[in-house]
């Protein structure tokens, strides 16, 4: 969800929350007045009827209409004070229950007590109280539908350069060189993005020029002293006077230095992976190239006696060549190195996957299986190769998975979306 929209609701929730609070409290209170106000008037009729009698020492002749009525009934007791209340009244004329607002008190009229009775309608009191509270629900629609616009149009207008500055960090890449083009803005606090955001953008485009720098400088100035170590190292074992203990000493020190390179290699095309060195814009029949492949793996087959089985169709993906060339080096050699002697190698191309499967035993952990240098128990460590394999997917937008299946292990690589992906 957009934050303009959770904001939009979260404004709405609470703005109509608060007119509903406000627009009862606001009945409450002009009830209250209304009311108050008609007690008043029951308090005004009552010290007239009281000053009558003491002028007249009779009572007032009793009223009976729809604006006003008073009464007189003989008290059985003293009643002192007076009482205000509101009670229902069945009006038989006009067949329906009238509220009325009174006051009781007593009267006394030449010895004889008497309770006056003075009652005013309080219909006419909620009906003004319905239609000032009717005109203020209107004002409350009006006000929310304003509110509403505002948040829709007038805000979603101020947010404009937050949405842009998103657009371009979208754009935004180190392997394309691409530029931020923010542009200045009056608001303190997207000024503060922007400015935040650019000084960002050129530290990690300085800490990116640096790494492949180093990276460069690394690949080059490494392999010097390695190839240095390797002839040396075929000058001494070409020596004929290296006892049987030396030879096998200095054949240990040559596979050492082997996997030191591979291990170098390795580390640098990860890092070129992720540095985004490589572009994918090159068509590449994909089947093809796994037939060229297994003939090129033929010979170690043979040498462990395994089987293979191709099942493939013709699939065209946008690649590029050495990813594609090192991925599947990469799975094969891992199946054919952990495929025991007479086991079985199955590869599968077709329109929406590429797998390799080979015969094993045990099930192996399939969240660290593409973790560097991932080890099983006691098993051989997987080195960097399938970390390698995971990077080029990651790279190329493509899903890789593991699974265990009848005594198989299964590298599945979905192709469906290959050539969308890199465009």
């Amino acid at each position: 969800m957009k934050l303009f929209t959770k904001y939009r609701q979260v404004n709405l929730i609470a703005t109509c929350t608060i007119l509903l609070v406000s627009a009862f409290c606001y009945y409450m209170i002009v009830r209250q007045i209304l009311i108050a106000q008609l007690d008043e008037d029951l308090a005004t009729e009552m010290q007239e009827v009281l000053d009558y009698v003491k002028e007249n020492s009779a009572l007032p002749l009793p009223v009976h209409n729809n604006a006003e009525q008073l009464f007189f009934t003989k008290s059985q007791k003293n009643i002192t004070g007076n009482h205000v209340s509101t009670i229902t009244v069945f009006n038989k004329n006009e067949s329906e229950d009238v509220v009325f607002r009174q006051i009781e008190f007593p009267v006394t009229v030449q010895g004889i007590s008497y309770t006056a009775t003075v009652r005013e309608p309080q219909a006419e009191t909620e009906d003004l109280i319905q239609y000032i509270v009717l005109v203020t629900i209107c004002m409350l629609v009006v006000l929310l539908g304003i509110l509403f616009f505002i948040n829709r149009y007038l805000l979603k207008k101020l947010w404009d350069p937050f949405y842009k500055t998103l657009d371009e960090l979208k754009k935004f890449s180190l392997s394309t060189k691409t530029n931020l083009h923010l542009e200045s803005n009056q608001v303190t606090e997207f000024a503060q993005l922007n400015e935040a955001v650019n000084s960002m953008a050129s530290q990690v485009q300085q800490e990116y020029i640096s790494l492949k720098i180093f990276t460069e400088n690394a690949s080059h100035e490494m392999q010097t002293p390695l190839a240095v170590i390797r002839s040396k190292m075929d000058n001494l074992v070409q020596d004929e006077n290296l006892k049987a203990g030396q030879l096998s000493q200095l054949h240990e020190i040559y596979q050492a230095l082997g996997k030191l390179q591979h291990l170098m290699q390795s580390l640098l095309l990860l890092t070129r992976i992720e540095n985004g060195q490589y572009v994918a814009n090159e068509n590449i029949r994909l089947d093809e190239l796994v037939k060229e492949k297994k003939n090129q793996f033929q010979e170690l087959f043979q040498s462990k006696n395994i089987s293979v089985e191709l099942q493939v169709t013709e699939k065209y993906i946008t690649f590029n060549k050495q990813l594609v060339d090192i991925l599947l080096n990469n799975l094969l050699s891992n199946a054919a190195r952990h495929t025991h002697a007479g086991g079985a190698i199955k590869v599968v191309v077709n329109e929406a996957e590429l797998s390799i499967c080979n015969s094993g035993e045990k099930a192996l952990n399939e969240k660290e299986i593409f973790n560097r240098f991932y080890k099983e128990n006691n098993s051989p460590g997987m080195g960097l190769g399938l970390a390698i394999v995971k990077q080029i997917c990651v790279f190329s937008h493509l899903p890789v998975s593991y699974t265990f299946h009848k005594k198989m292990h299964c590298f599945r690589i979905v192709l469906v979306n290959s050539e969308s992906a890199q465009n």
